[in-house]
């Protein structure tokens, strides 16, 4: 499926065949496509945790987000963004020498810039840094589970502190989203209006 078809094919979805596995090798290049997304200095903030067992998804229920699909669907995405800037910021910086970006030189004074900003970012320019670039993740991710067959949707309404401690996630991470996946059990109704060209363009200032 070429990209602007996916684009055209993606909708969020709430109703799940149940208790249908998504094949292991469809997990792995669809998180391999995700991985492609863009993101400040190529720090790739995002993380996952997958839940395909149902008792893990009953949990998730329990526990802050208490709607339909997180049982139907085949697999839920918590979706985390890293908070520390740094955090991998020596691996990171080691690929851009070994593809010839720049020199050894050049990495360490990208390290030492990238370790600065976590050092003066307050909780709130993390938070917003990590979103940033851990949405852009979200919607490569869609619109992939598109182009390998899979529905998904993705959901905001859930309690962070419940669904925090149930899973054990460190305060180092912002919970960015929750996203179903699965087969859907009947087609969308048809896709709502949206706003025009004329009126989200803004031709050269506001």
């Amino acid at each position: 499926m070429d990209a602007i078809k996916a684009m055209e094919e993606r909708r969020s979805h709430r109703y799940y065949i149940e208790d249908r596995r998504i094949p292991a090798e469809t997990l792995e290049e669809l998180f391999r496509l995700t991985s492609l997304a863009p993101s400040a200095y190529n720090l790739q903030p995002w993380e996952f945790i997958l839940l395909q067992e149902k008792a893990s998804k009953q949990k998730l229920y329990d526990n802050g987000c208490p709607q339909k699909q997180v049982l139907t669907s085949s697999a839920m995405l918590i979706v985390l963004g890293n908070k520390n800037p740094a955090a991998h910021v020596e691996e990171v910086m080691a690929g851009f020498v070994e593809q010839g970006y720049f020199n050894d030189k050049v990495k360490q004074k990208q390290i030492a810039m990238i370790m600065g900003l976590n050092t003066t970012m307050d909780d709130e320019e993390k938070r917003v840094w990590t979103m940033r670039s851990s949405v852009l993740a979200c919607q490569q991710l869609m619109l992939a589970a598109t182009a390998l067959g899979l529905d998904s949707g993705p959901m905001e309404g859930f309690d962070a502190e419940k669904v925090r401690p149930a899973f054990e996630i460190p305060e180092a991470y912002e919970l960015v989203m929750l996203i179903s996946l699965g087969y859907r059990e009947k087609e969308p109704l048809s896709r709502l209006p949206r706003r025009g060209y004329d009126v989200i363009v803004h031709k050269e200032g506001f």
